[in-house]
């Protein structure tokens, strides 16, 4: 009779200890995921990257051979969109002004006019244009939807 209680006596106390380091276990997961989100956080554009200047390239056109883009982005969180349709209307400029503003490494710029933002992934020493959504643009033409940014 002694075997018999000594057995499941001894599985109790084992599921007793195993209970007892579980909280313990859980608070180092957590602390885990704190000092990750951290790291993740101190590594984004806004806070790694000199965002402000004047980024150049040319964007795909449907019905003209492209359109050359200049974003030029002041320190003061204002920016200046000019737009040229390559072998259209004469080459005339369109200018848009509005503020812009960083968070990850999306830079989202907001026209004056309320028109939809425009939205693009800072990379280091250059933007490159996302989708309606939000996401990078895939495929062939990609790499089209990269501005450069000039050198002071």
């Amino acid at each position: 009779m002694k075997r018999v209680l000594i057995i499941p006596g001894i599985c109790l106390a084992a599921a007793l200890y195993s209970c007892k380091d579980k909280p313990h276990q859980e608070s180092t997961q957590q602390q885990d995921t704190s000092i990750t989100t951290q790291i993740s956080d101190s590594h984004s554009a806004e806070s790694s990257l000199d965002i402000e200047g004047t980024y150049t390239g040319t964007l795909p056109c449907a019905d003209c051979p492209g359109i050359k883009v200049e974003i030029i982005l002041d320190s003061d969180k204002s920016f200046t969109y000019n737009s040229t349709y390559i072998d259209r209307n004469a080459n005339a400029p369109i200018e848009d002004i509005g503020e812009w503003s960083v968070k990850g490494n999306i830079l989202t710029l907001t026209y004056d006019d309320n028109s939809t933002p425009t939205k693009f992934f800072v990379g280091e020493g250059y933007i490159q244009q996302l989708d309606g959504d939000g996401k990078k643009i895939t495929g062939k033409l990609a790499n089209m939807f990269i501005l450069k940014k000039k050198a002071n």
